[in-house]
Order: structure tokens, then C-alpha cells, then sequence
């Protein structure tokens, strides 16, 4: 064999694998394309990106009947989309984790921003009312918001 005999051949052409494999058999093996593109919507874009392409594998080794590396490459798929699938639903709850922790925050300044409020127009309430209430001939006696007359 010589150097130039490597370089003539023809790459391209691939023959299938002869094994001793039924048709039934390859064909039971998962290439996991829905589960893949479903990765990809739902938050793992990069992970659901590399089990496309895993699931590309594993129908071309299933095209050309090679059953050790269809098996393979199943499995490769099956463990990415499994870790996709972890991680885009850890993403997915932080993201709802902090969107409502950020709500808690927001109420908790409203509340704290209304009890201010109300604590300063009680103290406005107490020095105006008897006074506006004289002013339309009413005497009355103020004391936390209960008129007694």
C-alpha cells in the first residue's frame, strides 16, 4: 500500500455494515427528534441542539442498518435530551422562582408605602377633621377614626 492509494478512495461511499441484525430490531431503536425540537422550545437551546443532531446520528446508522452504532447513538440522544430536559426545567423554575420572589418584593414596598401613608394621614385626619367638622356646625371629638359626638 502506498501513500497516493489512502487518497484515491472514495470517503463518500459508505457500505452498509453486515450484521447479523433483523429488520424489527434497528427499527425499535428511539431517534428522539420530538423530544430533541421540544428541548430546543422549552429553554434548552444548546443541549436540545447537540440531541438534533444526536438524533440525526442515529437515523443515518438506522438507514444504513448498522446496529452497534444506532444503539450507540440512541443512547447518546436519550442521555443528552434527559440532561436538556434537567436543566430547562431548573431554568424554567428559577426564572418562575425570582418573577415571583420580585412580585413578594413589590408587594412588600406597597404594603410598607401604604401603612407610611396611612400612618401619616391618620396624624392629618386628626389634626383637620374636628376642624372641618366645626366648620359645617358639627362639635365632635376625633380620636382614631371614630367621631363620638
Amino acid at each position: 500500500m502506498d501513500d497516493d492509494e489512502l487518497l484515491l478512495d472514495d470517503h463518500n461511499v459508505s457500505e452498509p455494515c453486515v450484521e447479523d441484525v433483523n429488520q424489527q430490531s434497528i427499527e425499535s431503536f428511539r431517534e428522539w427528534f420530538l423530544w430533541s425540537y421540544l428541548n430546543v422550545l422549552f429553554g434548552s437551546v444548546i443541549l436540545g441542539l447537540i440531541a438534533i443532531g444526536c438524533s440525526f446520528r442515529t437515523h443515518k446508522f438506522k438507514q444504513r442498518q448498522n446496529y452497534s452504532k444506532a444503539y450507540k447513538w440512541s443512547y447518546v440522544t436519550l442521555f443528552v435530551n434527559c440532561i436538556a430536559t434537567l436543566s430547562g426545567s431548573v431554568l424554567i423554575g428559577y426564572l418562575i422562582f425570582t418573577y415571583f420572589r420580585n412580585i413578594s418584593k413589590e408587594e412588600m414596598q406597597f404594603m410598607k408605602y401604604k401603612l407610611t401613608t396611612t400612618h401619616k394621614l391618620n396624624e392629618f385626619d386628626k389634626a383637620t377633621v374636628p376642624c372641618t367638622l366645626k366648620d359645617y356646625g358639627c362639635s365632635s371629638l376625633v380620636t382614631d377614626k371614630t367621631i363620638v359626638k
